[in-house]
């Protein structure tokens, strides 16, 4: 395991490269840094200046795309030939103009044509990504977006918003959280035309959000709630949910086959859930069915890597309980 450090600021995202050979890391300093993870080195850096809230890889080709806190866009191409890049003033190519605050979420249609941003101020911009033509302009309405995705399925973009309180509730956060507080959504936009289709209330904004492989499903964490929600797009309802370990979750995964669903917490807890069509299984039945990996297969699995990956330092503690395996590291 390779610890990499260069970064002079904290770490605002992480994000592979389509084949996996390379990944981009995004830093408070400024800077992104493009490593090869074999040999712990970096190939690429690109100097922008100014604090990056957001980051993702095209999930086909070789750029970039990064959410700067000075209301812009900017779009990268590695090319790891050149050692370094520094972009100053607007290169109209690569700098995307149009936001009215800082940019804090980002993604790419599958396709890897179009990125879709959303700033502090609750504007979301559909963008050409070879181009940097605005495609189409979304107003969430002054609200804040903590977090986006644009389905894998490519029809739909969803949208969550962090938690809000009504001015006067108080200075301290005890006395925010007894107050009374802006209610909070989380939206599916039409893709193609910027519609809103439809808007399911949450308990205390979206602090992760991952969809589902086939654009069906969109898996949920709040800020002060540790349970992860199953969501089905087109009805709004909640088909599945699995408790948390009394700790606010922190990064949230679906596997690529569409059965497994990881979410992180703290301290040093991973939790992970059988999915099918939308539904948490029921322990039983993870176990007898045999289309892919196994409950107990996945178990075994994670303790072999975490013992490799840490030299035999580590070896994570296992709770069993319904349908969840939790790991404790």
């Amino acid at each position: 395991m390779n610890t990499l450090s260069k970064h002079t600021g904290g770490v605002t995202a992480v994000s592979w490269n389509p084949d996996s050979r390379y990944f981009a890391s995004a830093s408070t300093d400024g800077t992104v840094i493009v490593w090869d993870p074999e040999k712990g080195e970096p190939v690429q850096e690109f100097f922008l200046y100014h604090k990056i809230k957001a980051m993702k890889w095209s999930p086909r080709d070789n750029l970039i795309a990064c959410g700067i806190e000075n209301n812009v866009l900017k779009i990268l191409e590695f090319a790891p030939q050149k050692k370094t890049q520094a972009f100053q003033g607007a290169d109209e190519r690569f700098t995307l103009l149009g936001h009215d605050n800082a940019i804090g979420a980002i993604d790419w249609s599958p396709d890897g044509k179009y990125v879709v941003s959303a700033d502090n101020s609750g504007k979301i911009i559909i963008w050409e990504a070879y181009t940097g033509k605005q495609i189409r302009v979304i107003d969430n309405k002054n609200i804040s977006i903590s977090t986006l995705i644009w389905t894998k399925d490519s029809k739909s973009i969803v949208s969550g918003e962090p938690m809000y309180f009504k001015k006067g509730s108080g200075k301290t956060l005890t006395a925010k959280l007894l107050g009374e507080r802006i209610p909070i959504y989380l939206k599916v936009w039409d893709a193609s035309t910027g519609e809103l289709k439809r808007k399911i209330l949450v308990k205390s904004g979206v602090s992760s959000l991952v969809g589902s492989p086939d654009g069906r499903f969109v898996a949920v964490r709040e800020f002060l709630d540790d349970t992860l929600y199953i969501i089905n797009i087109n009805s709004g309802k909640v088909t599945g949910k699995m408790d948390g370990n009394n700790y606010i979750g922190m990064g949230l995964a679906w596997s690529p086959e569409g059965r497994w669903v990881a979410t992180g917490g703290s301290p040093g807890i991973l939790n992970i859930k059988g999915i099918r069509g939308g539904e948490t299984l029921e322990l039983d039945k993870a176990d007898a069915d045999n289309n892919g990996l196994q409950v107990s297969e996945l178990k075994d699995y994670i303790i072999h890597e975490v013992v490799r990956i840490s030299e035999g330092v580590q070896k994570p503690t296992i709770r069993r309980e319904n349908s969840e395996f939790n790991f404790t590291f």
